[in-house]
């Protein structure tokens, strides 16, 4: 299988358990990993992925509803992908820079893999 990525989406959301967390909002870095056969794609876009339009459809999962974990949106992005696009597999990983633990840690991350 071939693979196409997207690597460092950063985009603002409002996501965590803290009521804080969900009133303040983070930064979250989001990239993704979509294989899929690209041996006849033939230089046409419609057999392939569209950056542009995965780009803002994860923007729309991050910056839209809240949910608790970080978990959940990787999941969220990952169904989303998977259903709207020629993709067969994706891998999906959401960093979350600095989570408010008790410790110093630059971030936390959450790495899925799904398939059709």
């Amino acid at each position: 299988m071939d693979r196409v990525s997207l690597i460092g989406m950063s985009f603002f959301g409002h996501h965590g358990v803290s009521v804080a967390e969900q009133e303040t909002g983070h930064r979250f870095e989001v990239d993704v990993d979509m294989r899929l056969d690209l041996s006849d794609v033939n230089d046409d876009v419609s057999k392939t992925v569209d950056y542009q339009n995965v780009y803002e459809r994860v923007a729309v999962i991050v910056g839209g509803r809240s949910v608790h974990l970080i978990e959940t949106l990787a999941q969220n992005v990952a169904a989303d992908i998977l259903s709207n696009h020629v993709v067969e597999s994706i891998t999906v990983r959401v960093r979350k820079a600095y989570p408010p633990i008790d410790g110093e840690v630059r971030a936390a991350e959450v790495e899925i893999f799904r398939r059709r």
